[in-house]
């Protein structure tokens, strides 16, 4: 990823960190000289946090000019106080650990850029067996070792999902590691796209991953340990012409997979299974190699590495977490459900001017049947609106 935004917040932490607070703790006891009696008759305790908490907030009554130093840390600190929360209420305050020799992840989507570069990151990791799942062959030098393995699999079949889970628990074990990287993508308007490219699109984007779910997700259950990572899109948030097939099966999963995280936990008391997501914005792959969206500053193109890297940080920390990359996609969730309608509106009308995902490199995926899973038509474009568009309402 370029230079972005991302670095400059990333850099702010410092500025941010709560623990500068303590760099007042000179000033205070010069201003008030009843806690510095206390410490000098008191040993460090319980007992002095309410007095040193009473200079601190007359300190900052009585000096107005040392308040704004104080507001970053004091966000860095309730920051981390909402840390805190999220792993011990979400997680039960409970670490689940890995002993990576002896996992074993499942990445659908494995030849894919993404997919198979997340299998050469966890090879790195020492993950002891890795499973690719993907209609089509992943790259050759990734098969070469011994730790990974690769089956053929339509995941919007249920039957085919069924039997290849099979086979792989008998040849391997159960699953600790599950990745959803897979995903089907194509252009078109919602009048101009075919049915047969919608039903593939909801079938591969949505049915497919709960298929994985509801295959490996039991087992998982049972000894009680596991991760669960998807990638989605931050086309979830605010849908763009052209993608809105695609952007409703990405928050549909999102929804799907916090729903299934409160139902393990609650009636399958699966209290250490892990699930997180991954809310991207445009990833450097073949896919969208024509897209219009600028690379900017502020919204900067993401590359591959910069998703695995990511990937590998959510295993090792053994928690629970929804991460968005670049941090600026944050932006279309704002706008989808804090700001008025015209806003929404005008974000929409600029990236249907712009024609942001009209050329889009489609995702040609062959079924196991051989049989193409979309029946591409290319609408011909003018002015940003296709020909004829009545003509693909079929």
């Amino acid at each position: 990823m370029r230079f972005s935004i991302d670095h400059v917040l990333a850099l702010s932490k410092g500025i941010f960190n709560p623990y500068l607070l303590f760099a007042f703790l000179p000033y205070i006891l010069y201003r008030d000289q009843s806690v510095l009696n206390l410490l000098k008759t008191q040993p460090l305790g319980r007992p002095l946090l309410e007095p040193l908490l009473n200079a601190f907030l007359n300190t900052l009554r009585n000096s107005q000019d040392l308040l704004p130093l104080t507001i970053p840390p004091v966000l860095g600190a309730l920051y981390d106080f909402n840390t805190y929360l999220n792993r011990r209420i979400v997680d039960s305050g409970i670490k689940d650990r890995y002993n990576w020799p002896k996992e074993i992840a499942v990445i659908t989507g494995g030849a894919g850029a993404v997919g198979s570069a997340t299998a050469e990151s966890l090879l790195s990791l020492g993950v002891g067996t890795i499973i690719l799942l993907d209609l089509r062959e992943p790259p050759a030098h990734l098969l070469k070792d011994p730790r990974v393995h690769f089956y053929r699999c339509d995941i919007s079949s249920f039957p085919s999902v069924q039997s290849t889970v099979h086979t792989l628990k008998t040849a391997h074990g159960v699953p600790t590691i599950l990745i959803l990287a897979s995903g089907l993508l194509h252009t078109g308007t919602l009048i101009s796209t075919p049915s047969a490219n919608l039903t593939a699109s909801i079938h591969s984007n949505l049915l497919g991953p709960m298929h994985i779910l509801k295959t490996l997700v039991p087992p998982m259950t049972i000894p009680n340990h596991g991760h669960i990572i998807s990638l989605t899109s931050s086309l979830s948030a605010l849908p763009l012409p052209f993608t809105l097939d695609f952007s409703a099966s990405e928050l549909a999963l999102q929804h799907v997979l916090q729903g299934l995280q409160s139902e393990t936990f609650n009636y399958y008391r699966a209290s250490r299974l892990r699930y997180s997501s991954i809310t991207t914005g445009l990833i450097k792959t073949p896919l969208t190699s024509y897209a219009r969206l600028p690379n900017t500053f502020l919204y900067p193109h993401l590359e591959v590495s910069d998703v695995t890297a990511k990937i590998i940080d959510i295993l090792k920390s053994g928690d629970s977490t929804n991460v968005m990359l670049p941090k600026a996609g944050y932006v279309p969730y704002f706008i989808a459900r804090f700001c008025p309608d015209w806003l929404r509106w005008t974000t929409q009308y600029c990236a249907a001017r712009m024609q942001v995902f009209a050329y889009l490199r489609p995702t040609e995926v062959v079924g196991v049947d051989g049989k193409s899973l979309m029946e591409r038509e290319t609408p011909q474009f003018e002015e940003g609106h296709p020909k004829e568009w009545w003509d693909y309402a079929s």
